[in-house]
């Protein structure tokens, strides 16, 4: 560790080992012995102190900076294959030492500190409620604590939550990974190395997809499968194709995915039906068996996202046969899973292996309908059954109080606490040995959930889930939780602290923006549910970030992209006009001062706008479309 300060007027003791010595120090007075820096024997420690000499006369300032920086390149991994492996960290690579870290820090300060604010200036600058704000950012912080692992090779690994004695349930779990957005968005290149994980070394010759990365990579896989877990995979291939400029990285992994949903197709499919009724290991550390809509929505997404890869990549034939079981099991779903209020799991338990839910209210029970929004991928099961479903989800598993309700195995909320329960039983039928975790509160799933709701337009029913869940992390101790002390509002607790499922917070930003981005093919639109009228929030793209905003004021309407940072590749733009335009009276699209040709398609409520030259957008720069229509 080295200790600086960025004043050129510093004075430094590089060793003390009696107090003595840095009483007379800092003190003024030079210490009685002067020390060298050396290297300390094992268990043996030294200290080292800065000091500033200064004076202040009345109403004077003067700002004097320290700092901390560190190396420990002797990062090393324990499992039960390797007693002891180095694995090493990222910044082994970029600082040779602590104190290399610190000069070049020196040299860089303006530049990291002005990109820092700057980006801080992009996010909160914004119309977006404080609470969506403060969810977002503050479950951003899972990837710079000790859950996230950069190893010296590149490789991203993350624990599902970590533990007093280090992490929990390695490594980037597919089905707990299922629910995080944020990495995707802010750090995109770190997302793909991990599908190039899943689709790489993870990826067995049958199409089985290990659902944990094995430290050392030299080890053999060993985690088996967990089934949302591969079909997620597919779903945020998909996702990472969108987020890139080019589509080089949907390429280079086709095949894999191919071989990863034939391995769904023949093991759990094998009729084409576009349902699974077999072992579906998941995300409650159980398997559930038969029809159900929880993996059944999974399965319909990733068979629609496959679809488009699949059409993309011009493999007609496969992207038919993934809509022909798309629609059978979304028929099925529709038919034998909806009872009038919520989708549910039918069929009769005593004959099912496993532990299920059966009649239950399961909050994740169309999570495959919150990735497809995310994905653009259209709705899974009718528009008018998801919102009710939704509805009713609100109105049987949230508690605005939890009270005398038994949170089981675990509990991270107090009684006095609001919560959205994963699993209730409004109608009985609650099995004997019920899905695991039913009885608990995951923020990760009420965050899903939240921007589940935003998406489908029930902008106050979101805002209330996450205010409520945001308002369990204010900073007070709760006693009796597990751990006791649940409340930091940096740490959201599941199994562990700064727990992954939390990032399904940055969906929260994806649905009140309404963004829909398409990087290969330049494409970018919005429609804001979130003050549509006045709406400015933070935008990542595959190169870069900045803001979005838009204005409609009477017969006229002014959306704008800000890129603060990076550069951006952009040849279709989209907004949502007001419910009752039938045509557009005007529309010009600039580039700072410069005018843009363009042709315009007006579809219901939504204007594309197809620029006849791709536009190159770099930092500072602002891409603003200006439409009126008759009043």
């Amino acid at each position: 560790m080295t200790l600086g300060c960025l004043n050129t007027d510093g004075e430094a003791l590089p060793v003390w080992t009696q107090k003595e010595d840095i009483i007379e120090f800092l003190g003024g007075r030079s210490p009685r012995k002067v020390f060298s820096s050396t290297l300390t024997r094992i268990g043996e420690s030294f200290a080292g102190a800065i000091r500033v000499p200064y004076q202040l006369e009345p109403g004077e300032e003067k700002v004097i900076s320290f700092t901390i920086s560190w190396s420990f390149p002797n990062h090393y991994i324990h499992n039960v294959f390797a007693a002891s492996h180095r694995i090493g960290n990222r910044y082994n690579t970029l600082f040779k030492n602590s104190a290399d870290s610190f000069e070049q820090f020196a040299r860089n300060r303006e530049k990291l500190e002005g990109g820092t604010l700057l980006f801080h200036d992009m996010f909160y600058r914004s119309t977006l409620p404080v609470s969506l704000l403060d969810c977002v950012s503050s479950q951003a912080s899972i990837l710079k604590s000790q859950t996230s692992m950069w190893l010296e090779d590149g490789t991203f690994a993350g624990w599902e939550g970590v533990v007093v004695s280090g992490g929990c349930c390695p490594m980037n779990c597919t089905h707990v990974y299922n629910y995080a957005q944020t990495m995707a968005c802010l750090y995109p290149s770190l997302e793909r190395e991990v599908r190039s994980k899943e689709l790489g070394i993870q990826l067995m010759e049958d199409g089985l997809i290990h659902h944990r990365l094995t430290l050392p990579l030299s080890e053999p896989r060993s985690s088996g499968e967990a089934l949302d877990g591969q079909l997620g995979t597919i779903l945020k291939l998909y996702r990472e194709y969108r987020q890139c400029s080019d589509d080089s990285f949907l390429r280079k992994y086709w095949q894999p995915a191919c071989k990863a949903m034939d391995f769904v197709f023949r093991n759990h499919d094998p009729q084409g039906d576009g349902v699974i009724l077999d072992r579906q290991f998941n995300t409650y550390d159980d398997a559930v068996y038969g029809i159900n809509p929880f993996i059944g929505t999974l399965y319909l997404a990733a068979l629609r996202a496959m679809e488009e890869m699949a059409r993309h990549m011009g493999n007609e034939d496969l992207a038919a046969q993934c809509h022909q079981r798309f629609e059978k099991g979304r028929e099925r779903i529709v038919k034998e899973c909806w009872n009038g209020e919520f989708f549910f799991q039918p069929g009769d338990l005593t004959k099912l292996e496993g532990r299920n839910y059966g009649a239950g209210c399961l909050s994740d029970q169309i999570v495959g309908q919150w990735w497809a929004h995310i994905l653009n991928l259209g709705y899974l099961l009718p528009e008018d059954q998801v919102k009710t479903a939704l509805d009713n989800l609100l109105k049987y598993n949230w508690l605005d109080k939890l009270g005398d309700h038994k949170q089981l195995p675990r509990v991270y909320a107090a009684p006095d606490d609001p919560g959205l329960l994963n699993c209730s039983w409004p109608n009985g039928g609650r099995p004997e040995i019920p899905i695991l975790y039913c009885d608990e509160v995951w923020t990760g799933i009420e965050y899903q959930v939240a921007g589940h709701l935003l998406f489908e337009g029930k902008v106050d029913q979101g805002l209330h889930v996450v205010s409520g869940a945001r308002s369990r992390s204010n900073g007070k101790k709760r006693e009796g939780t597990h751990p006791s002390g649940v409340g930091n509002p940096w740490n959201e607790i599941e199994c562990g602290d700064h727990y992954a499922r939390a990032m399904s917070s940055y969906s929260l930003l994806l649905a009140a923006q309404g963004i829909n981005y398409e990087g290969p093919r330049g494409k970018l639109g919005f429609n804001p549910v979130h003050q549509p009228e006045k709406h400015a929030s933070f935008v990542a793209l595959a190169d870069g970030w900045g803001a979005f905003e838009q204005k409609i004021e009477g017969n006229r309407q002014i959306a704008s992209l800000f890129l603060a940072y990076g550069k951006a590749d952009l040849s279709e733009l989209g907004v949502n006009l007001p419910a009752g335009v039938k045509s557009i009276n005007t529309i010009q699209v600039t580039r700072g001062k410069d005018q843009l040709a363009s042709e315009t398609r007006l579809e219901g409520s939504r204007l594309s706008v197809a620029l006849k030259d791709s536009l190159k957008l770099t930092a500072g720069e602002r891409v603003t479309v200006e439409i009126s229509w008759a009043t």
